[in-house]
């Protein structure tokens, strides 16, 4: 991703420490400063609660920075099930794809991150993440990785309507 946004001209590190105005640490995966925006990409491998994504988010918020969650495909659809009982769709699963953006989170994007290559080996031209363009709800776009990070640098993500995370390509 750092290479990618690199190679692009954009200002990226990784690991990056940073403080909330109250002296809570947060360490952004990847970050990236583009034409005055801050951002924060994270990386979730592993299986965590809609209150943790928020909790850290939060943080975040509170420093002026934007989070973009790359959620690992084996645990995205626990995220999204999260955010429909969050935003009132109850305990009940929903069948298909839901087209009115309630399997969003309202305050932070996430997106579903797959690897396609076999496990040891180098996942940099094989790794695709999966882009939802509201109304339609689930993936109808698949980017790679260089693609998916330079765009957001470039602003391609944008929130409508304090209920869509809207991918303009």
């Amino acid at each position: 991703m750092v290479k990618a946004l690199r190679s692009a001209g954009f200002d990226a590190r990784i690991e990056e420490p940073g403080y909330t105005p109250t002296g809570e640490r947060w360490e952004a995966d990847v970050f990236i400063e583009a034409a005055g925006r801050k951002m924060a990409i994270e990386v979730q491998m592993t299986q965590q609660t809609l209150d943790e994504y928020e909790r850290r988010s939060q943080k975040y918020v509170e420093s002026g920075v934007k989070v973009v969650w790359l959620v690992n495909s084996r645990h995205f659809k626990n995220f999204t099930l999260g955010c429909l009982r969050r935003n009132g769709w109850g305990l009940q699963p929903v069948n298909g794809p839901v087209v009115n953006g309630e399997q969003y989170h309202r305050n932070f994007p996430a997106f579903p991150l797959t690897f396609n290559s076999p496990k040891g080996e180098p996942a940099d031209t094989s790794t695709t993440i999966s882009v939802f363009l509201p109304p339609k709800g689930w993936p109808s776009l698949q980017l790679s990785l260089a693609e998916f990070v330079v765009e957001l640098a470039n602003g391609a993500l944008t929130h409508s309507r304090g209920r869509f995370w809207l991918w303009n390509r």
